[in-house]
């Protein structure tokens, strides 16, 4: 049997952005030859893509002509076909389509702006209403490139001290610090601040100088200890050593022997026992375990086993420990 294929009552989708891209070309197209784009006048110049024309220099685009550009004195074409066509030269400023001249007072210079203020005082110079005034600097200062504060600082060795410059009074057996807290010098190495004065460090027999900004100003050497304002020496008893620590009991025993008040009492191995990791003290063979001072043999019963820390037994599941046996659970 025969039937007919139905007929589209309109355009495929695909045509309508094909109909938009075209229309869109059109436009452009359009546009870019619309300024200029009827037949060729006086005084202009066909574009290089063959499309359209531009005014030559010194002419302005006024409608499908090209219409001489009135310049004001002191101005220069600049070459643009739109606006004015025209700048006003390097000191002069547009004002109602003339170009006036600018008045820079002394002590000033041109901006290359064409917006705001058209000078700029000096270095050295600060702007007061239409003048540049000179910059009112103390006496041992200099001038700053600053866009805020004073334009000034002080030099090395003056402190602010209102509107001038104070000298630091630096004491004897001290020096200028390049910080701008404190009171701006500091004393040389050997000697301590004690209120505007420079004061000698005492070092004691057996101290040394110490690099440190805590109050303590020396450290005693090794082998010493701090007791008051003296350095004392470290009693290390028979089989002990000095230990590196500013903090605590300055020494420690050897291996193989432990602390017992101010003397190393030597470790006493039972039969069957070994020092521990830290040397200070024993601890049993694997099979035995201790008991008070000594280490005794493991009984390890039937089914039993030494267990991982090698100093007691356990049982295999299913069985459990109970009492000296293995028995099933």
């Amino acid at each position: 049997m025969h039937t007919d294929a139905a007929v589209p009552t309109g355009p495929p989708l695909l045509i309508f952005p094909l109909l938009a891209f075209m229309a869109f070309a059109f436009w452009l197209i359009a546009g870019s030859a619309w300024a200029g784009s009827g037949s060729l006048p006086s005084n202009a110049t066909m574009r290089s893509s063959g499309q359209g024309w531009d005014c030559a220099a010194g002419f302005i685009e006024r409608g499908e002509t090209c219409r001489a550009n009135q310049m004001p004195a002191n101005a220069f074409f600049n070459g643009e076909t739109y606006g004015k066509g025209w700048s006003c030269e390097r000191g002069y400023r547009e004002n109602s389509g003339q170009c006036t001249k600018v008045e820079i007072p002394q002590n000033a210079f041109l901006r290359e702006r064409n917006y705001g203020l058209a000078w700029e005082c000096d270095r050295g110079y600060v702007q007061s209403g239409d003048a540049c005034v000179l910059l009112e600097i103390p006496d041992n200062a200099y001038l700053v490139e600053s866009g805020f504060g004073r334009p000034w600082k002080c030099n090395r060795g003056f402190r602010e001290d209102g509107d001038s410059c104070r000298a630091i009074q630096v004491p004897a057996n001290g020096y200028l610090s390049n910080s701008s807290l404190g009171k701006g010098w500091t004393c040389e190495r050997g000697f301590q601040e004690q209120g505007n004065r420079c004061s000698e460090i005492v070092v004691p027999k057996n101290a040394f100088l110490a690099d440190s900004s805590a109050a303590a100003t020396w450290e005693c050497r090794r082998g010493f200890r701090t007791q008051g304002d003296r350095c004392v020496a470290i009693k290390v008893p028979e089989n002990g050593y000095l230990l590196a620590t500013k903090y605590g009991k300055k020494w420690a025993c050897e291996r193989g022997f432990r602390e017992l008040a101010d003397r190393c009492a030597a470790v006493v191995l039972p039969e069957h026992a070994y020092l521990n990791d830290r040397g200070t003290g024993w601890k049993c063979d694997r099979g035995f375990k201790k008991s008070n001072e000594q280490c005794l043999k493991i009984v390890v019963p039937e089914r039993g086993f030494i267990d991982n820390s090698g100093n007691d037994w356990g049982c295999p599941a299913p069985y459990r420990r109970r009492r000296d046996a293995c028995v099933l659970s």
